[in-house]
């Protein structure tokens, strides 16, 4: 993996908790529509003591994002990059919203995925993808403390929308500040497709989409039968 410079931690840090609360805005459409159809959002524990949060910070925030980020933007993009930028770009966000199983925040990992493949595109480093990715999941878990004491829904607006205009001006100056993008020309080879699509990081990644495919079944079955809320 290539080191980041210095410049890019710098922006990549902001630019992610600014993008956290991209994330939870573009969570809202799904929430509602569950809501509308009568599913409920569990109500989140948040852990109280500090040896708690810490684990918390660990199997919620680091080893995720380390993983994750190895898997879908270091294995599965790089298996995709051999066809195309494009054609990567795609079927790694793809698969990384959907592995992540819940339908009600699909635009925001969606955002996740396609943000992790930019800054690996942009900044010629993994870890530009795993920093970015580590800072949202973190940022995520003491945003959540903080929306929990915040009753005012002006408040809430008003956060939202500086976080909009604060990740634009940072996705801006990281854009100007950082290699122009490099597009390969899409490769019309069959064996090359094939290959990319057979190769193992890829089915796998198929297999554990299958697997949550079923699961998401065997739930919605269970709340049409028992009329439960949505968990």
């Amino acid at each position: 993996m290539s080191p980041m410079k210095l410049s890019h931690i710098l922006l990549i840090i902001p630019l992610a908790i600014s993008g956290q609360f991209i994330m939870q805005l573009l969570d809202v459409p799904g929430w509602l529509i569950l809501n509308s159809l009568g599913r409920t959002a569990v109500t989140t524990v948040l852990p109280k003591t500090f040896g708690n949060i810490f684990l918390a910070l660990i199997a919620i925030g680091i080893i995720p994002a380390f993983l994750e980020e190895i898997w879908m933007r270091g294995i599965v993009f790089g298996v995709f990059s051999r066809l195309s930028t494009y054609v990567a770009v795609m079927f790694t966000t793809i698969i990384f919203a959907i592995l992540h199983v819940n339908p009600a925040e699909i635009l925001g990992i969606i955002f996740l995925g396609f943000m992790a493949c930019l800054l690996v595109i942009r900044t010629g480093s993994l870890y530009s993808a795993i920093l970015f990715h580590l800072v949202i999941n973190i940022s995520s878990i003491f945003a959540t403390y903080g929306m929990e004491n915040l009753e005012n829904a002006n408040t809430i607006i008003v956060l939202m929308a500086l976080s909009v205009i604060v990740f634009a001006l940072l996705l801006f100056l990281f854009l100007k500040t950082t290699k122009p993008m490099i597009i390969k020309k899409y490769k019309r080879e069959k064996k090359m497709l094939a290959s990319s699509l057979l190769s193992l990081p890829v089915l796998l990644s198929f297999v554990l989409i299958i697997k949550n495919a079923i699961d998401i079944t065997e739930i919605l079955i269970f709340f049409i039968n028992n009329k439960t809320t949505y968990a």
